[in-house]
C-alpha cells in the first residue's frame, strides 16, 4: 500500500511537533524513521496508522500490488476519533 502525507502539522499545545510535513512512503520498501526523542516519531507513525488526525494535513492511501502497481484513484483516509 502506498501512503502519501501532505502538510501534515500536529501541535501539543503551543510547541509544534510535526510542521508542514510530507513525506511518501513507496509500496514493498521498507522506510526507517530515525530521529532523536520528542521529536515526533510517534507522532508521525500514529496519523499513518490512523490513530490520530493531523490538522491540517492530508493522509491518502492506494492499495497496491507487490509489484508496486497502485489502484487508482486515491482514495482519502478516514479520520480517526481522537480521544480526549
Amino acid at each position: 500500500m502506498e501512503i502519501k502525507l501532505r502538510g501534515i502539522r500536529v501541535t501539543h499545545g503551543e510547541r509544534a511537533v510535526l510542521d508542514d510535513v510530507s513525506f511518501d512512503f513507496p509500496p514493498g520498501k521498507t522506510t526507517v524513521v530515525l530521529g532523536p526523542s520528542g521529536c515526533g516519531k510517534t507522532t508521525l507513525l500514529r496519523i499513518v496508522s490512523r490513530l490520530q488526525s493531523p490538522a491540517p494535513g492530508d493522509v491518502r492511501r492506494a492499495r497496491c500490488s507487490r509489484r508496486g502497481r497502485c489502484s487508482p484513484p486515491w482514495r482519502r483516509a478516514r479520520r480517526a476519533p481522537v480521544p480526549p
